[in-house]
């Protein structure tokens, strides 16, 4: 509610910075701020949306290929600034999913993955048959995170970096579970001696 309440005063106001901009350049940082705070309510919303069971969610079959490409060449530039490569190993090619909800899982997963991941470093999507699941994952060479906080990290809020150094608000893993939960799949995450990697099961 509280969400839903300030969005409409926080847009006007952000329509407002974006005309001084014009005038004053040095208005653009508060423009940015208001941008954050709006980007977080719109996630609060839509995983509220996804978790009331009210969400309009559009089951078709998908082409993986296709849709793990445009994820790819979106966050390409993010990647190279890096020098991190992004490779896909696709053994199953169609999934029945929504697929606008399907693809803000991966990228949230992807853009997980070029934030922790050192430079230099691969980061792989694959995709695999597991019984009447596909299984679509994200596995990068970053550090990984504390067994103890495997559970957590989906929770609102909750941020990787306890530094909270890097952008973001601690949403995004809280929506691609609530993206699995909308399509009755899981997310499982593990550790690797080389990395980690994230993996969200959708039904076939």
């Amino acid at each position: 509610n509280i969400a839903h309440d300030l969005r409409t005063p926080l847009t006007s106001l952000h329509n407002k910075l974006e005309q001084l901009e014009l005038e004053n350049p040095q208005v653009s940082n508060l423009t940015d701020q208001v941008n954050l705070i709006l980007n977080t309510f719109n996630a609060l919303l839509r995983i509220s949306h996804l978790e009331s069971g009210n969400a309009n969610v559009s089951i078709q079959e998908v082409d993986l290929t296709s849709l793990t490409t445009d994820v790819i060449d979106l966050y390409l530039p993010l990647a190279e600034e890096k020098d991190q490569v992004i490779s896909m190993s696709l053994e199953s090619r169609w999934v029945n999913a929504d697929i606008n909800l399907l693809f803000q899982a991966i990228a949230n997963l992807v853009e997980n993955a070029i934030k922790y991941a050192p430079e230099h470093s691969t980061i792989i999507i694959s995709s695999a048959e597991q019984k009447d699941h596909v299984a679509i994952s994200i596995k990068d060479e970053g550090p990984g995170v504390p067994n103890d906080q495997l559970i957590e990290i989906v929770e609102r809020f909750v941020r990787l970096d306890k530094t909270r150094n890097t952008p973001g608000n601690g949403l995004g893993l809280s929506m691609v579970k609530a993206i699995t939960d909308a399509h009755q799949g899981r997310i499982l995450f593990e550790n690797f001696d080389s990395g980690f990697s994230a993996t969200i099961l959708v039904p076939s």
